[in-house]
């Protein structure tokens, strides 16, 4: 009967520590910038001195620190997305992502295992990281679009307060002239006759047939 000492069987054994079903879990952090700055992904202190740090985006591996050692993107679909815009902190563990675009958007895991007598602790820190386009905030959006709604109502106001405005000195203008044509003989535009003139005259010719007569 062959006996093993403890430290034997240590040797012989691998044990995976962990507080989740995978992984011992922090809270999930959120990163917020903007497109074209930098961000840091921060997985804060390490208290273990000997670790294998591996970092995925989406679930895809992007980097992976092991002790001096430091790969980053080593697919081909990784240095198409992250073409040298990642940094990696070899005391920290961080990662840092430079040129930031919308498509790194998304959820960043890191893996921290460390080994002692052969036992195997892993943890788990996410973060959560949202790059947004320049420009103006959605409140800021709301508020323009609110203007312009108000821009639009006072220029219509405007536009039917000058529309009626015209049609009154429109119909003002018609009702001076037919006004006028009343007053010069009506709308055909004949005199009216003098009639007081036309009598006076008739009555001064009247003596002259007469003395002819005689």
């Amino acid at each position: 009967m062959q006996v093993f000492s403890s430290a034997e069987i240590l040797q012989q054994m691998l044990v995976c520590v962990s507080d989740g079903p995978s992984a011992r879990r922090g809270e999930m952090k959120t990163k917020s910038v903007v497109e074209g700055e930098y961000v840091t992904l921060d997985p804060g202190e390490i208290n273990h001195p000997n670790v294998v740090m591996t970092w995925y985006f989406n679930e895809t591996l992007i980097a992976e620190i092991t002790g001096d050692q430091s790969e980053i993107c080593s697919d081909v679909q990784c240095k198409e997305r992250f073409r040298d815009r990642l940094k990696l902190d070899h005391q920290t563990g961080s990662l840092i992502i430079t040129d930031t675009r919308t498509t790194d958007s998304g959820e960043y895991k890191l893996e921290i295992s460390s080994s002692s007598s052969g036992v195997v602790v892993t943890s788990l820190k996410s973060f959560s990281v949202s790059i947004t386009v320049a420009g103006l905030s959605a409140g800021g959006k709301a508020g323009m679009c609110v203007f312009a709604v108000l821009l639009i109502i006072t220029a219509s106001v405007c536009g039917f307060y000058f529309y009626k405005r015209r049609v009154n000195k429109k119909d003002i203008g018609t009702q001076h002239n037919d006004q006028s044509k009343d007053v010069h003989g009506g709308q055909s535009g004949t005199p009216l006759i003098n009639v007081t003139h036309e009598r006076s005259s008739n009555h001064t010719n009247a003596p002259e047939e007469n003395t002819a007569s005689d």
